[in-house]
């Protein structure tokens, strides 16, 4: 009965081993979503996307003038990259107005769209369980204390 303790035979363990090609391509994807990462956290409107597509980050669409990356794919990048920059992605997802600069309005979109605000939201106050903001009464959503003047403010204007 104490037998299958003793068996190192890999294959009997239900462990396969991992083909070392494939943690080669895991380890060079890292270290390339890391480098562009490094690029977009210095500036995110230089040419990072650029970089990023030399480093085939990103899956592309082939043009006649050459590879286009959807806003899509940036999206993901952003929404999935280890170790970004917020107040950065925040300046890129926000860079505007939106007839100016329609592809970050367009990766603001798809972004959004990643996100899943369907789950139970969690009562500031209480702790509980609310299935949507129209549960959360209003007395029980804090806002930050300089918000108290600027609410005052437009009110009377």
């Amino acid at each position: 009965s104490h037998a299958s303790y003793k068996n190192n035979d890999k294959k009997s363990t239900g462990i396969s081993p991992i083909d070392p090609y494939i943690l080669q391509q895991r380890k060079q994807r890292k270290r390339s979503l890391s480098l562009v990462a490094s690029q977009f956290n210095k500036n995110p409107f230089a040419d990072w996307i650029q970089y990023a597509l030399s480093l085939h980050i990103f899956e592309e669409e082939a043009t006649t003038t050459g590879p286009v990356v959807s806003a899509k794919s940036v999206a993901k990048f952003l929404y999935n990259t280890p170790h970004l920059d917020k107040a950065q992605m925040g300046l890129y997802l926000s860079k505007g107005p939106k007839d100016k600069y329609p592809f970050n309005a367009e990766v603001l979109y798809e972004f959004t769209s990643l996100f899943d605000f369907t789950k139970k939201l969690e009562s500031v106050s209480t702790g509980t369980p609310a299935t949507s903001t129209a549960d959360v009464p209003s007395s029980e959503v804090k806002l930050p204390s300089h918000t108290d003047s600027l609410i005052a403010s437009s009110s009377e204007s």
